[in-house]
C-alpha cells in the first residue's frame, strides 16, 4: 500500500459539532480484486489507524469500488481541474513505464 504522506485523517462524533485531525494518522491507498459469493470486486482502498475511546487502535477501511471512479474522478477536477488533469497523465504513464520515477 502506499503511503498518502500528503493527506489527513479527521474525526468527530455524529453528534458533535466539530471534527479534530488524528495526529499520527497517515491513509494508505491499495488496489484490491477479491471475490465475494462469486462477485468479482475491484477497486481502491483507503486504509488508516486511530486510537480508540476505550484504548487501543481502530482500522478504518473505506473501499471505493471501480464502478464510483468516474465519480471520484470527477470531484478530483472538480477540487484541482490542472492537478488532476496532471496526477491523471503521471499515473498513465507510471503505470505504461513502470521504470519511470
Amino acid at each position: 500500500m502506499t503511503k498518502l504522506s500528503n493527506s489527513t485523517v479527521w474525526r468527530g462524533g455524529i453528534t458533535s459539532d466539530y471534527v479534530h485531525r488524528e495526529l499520527g494518522a497517515v491513509p494508505r491507498l491499495g488496489a484490491f480484486n477479491t471475490m465475494v459469493d462469486a462477485d468479482e470486486h475491484i477497486g481502491i482502498q483507503l486504509t488508516t489507524h486511530i486510537a480508540s475511546k476505550g484504548g487501543g487502535t481502530t482500522t478504518v477501511v473505506t473501499k471505493i469500488d471501480r464502478r464510483d471512479f468516474m465519480e471520484l474522478a470527477a470531484q478530483m477536477l472538480h477540487a484541482d481541474r490542472d492537478g488532476a488533469i496532471d496526477a491523471f497523465a503521471n499515473a498513465i504513464l507510471r503505470v505504461r513505464s513502470p521504470e519511470l520515477p
